[in-house]
């Protein structure tokens, strides 16, 4: 029987992520009930000698810090449900990330690109995914040439990408979407930004986000048909 394999975060990332957010609760926590329970009487000034005399104040920071750790731990948690996720069946090859997701029959896939972005390509270049790669690529890489994909590391088209400036020479209807996708990509708001991905997929243009320092730069070239 054939398996199925799911990549996500390293573990070790997951527990930190988890922990640290689960400290953190938990220290807000304590603070939190610690000073509410003290602020009915006692001014700022006497607000730290009073919290370390008082048995009260530190029966509110055990329950503040027990409350902010589950607190913590569930934020965590949810945060970690957001991380890229790939799942290869006998099938499909199945990517989940941030709110969108795809889920593309491995038929269609003629190569896929494992570095710094994850890229399934399909015939004749046409981009089914493209997603910041947050998961172990050596082991995505491994994962998916024995599910019989045929894996690179360089995304054969990376010299074909231009930045997208809004002076660019294409028809109305390819700015307006590049446009918009350029101001959510901002806003990271990344369903959206997937969204528009497809829909210019649609018109023959393929994006991708790089990152230059802080900025995030919206990139593009064009597919089959050449844009003019």
């Amino acid at each position: 029987m054939a398996s199925i394999v799911t990549i996500r975060s390293r573990w070790c990332a997951r527990a930190g992520v988890i922990a640290g957010m689960t400290l953190l609760g938990a220290g807000l926590g304590a603070a939190v009930l610690a000073l509410v329970h003290v602020a009915g009487g006692t001014w700022v000034a006497g607000l730290v000698a009073f919290a370390l005399a008082s048995p009260g104040v530190g029966a509110a920071a055990s329950v503040g810090a027990a409350a902010g750790g589950l607190f913590g731990a569930a934020a965590g948690a949810a945060w970690l449900g957001e991380c890229l996720q790939v799942r290869i069946t006998p099938g499909t090859v199945e990517v989940r990330w941030e709110g969108a997701d795809a889920v593309v029959p491995r038929s269609l896939i003629d190569v896929a690109v494992v570095g710094e972005d994850l890229v399934l390509l399909a015939a004749g270049g046409v981009e089914l995914v493209r997603v910041r790669n947050s998961v172990d690529a050596r082991r995505l890489r491994g994962a998916l040439a024995d599910a019989g994909v045929r894996v690179t590391t360089t995304d054969p088209h990376a010299t074909e990408f231009v930045p997208w400036v809004e002076s660019e020479p294409l028809p109305d209807v390819v700015q307006r979407y590049l446009a918009a996708r350029a101001a959510v990509v901002d806003r990271r708001a990344t369903r959206d930004a997937e969204f528009l991905r497809r829909e210019l997929l649609d018109l023959g243009v393929a994006v991708r986000d790089v990152r230059r320092g802080r900025m995030t730069v919206q990139e593009w070239r064009p597919l089959v048909v050449r844009v003019p």
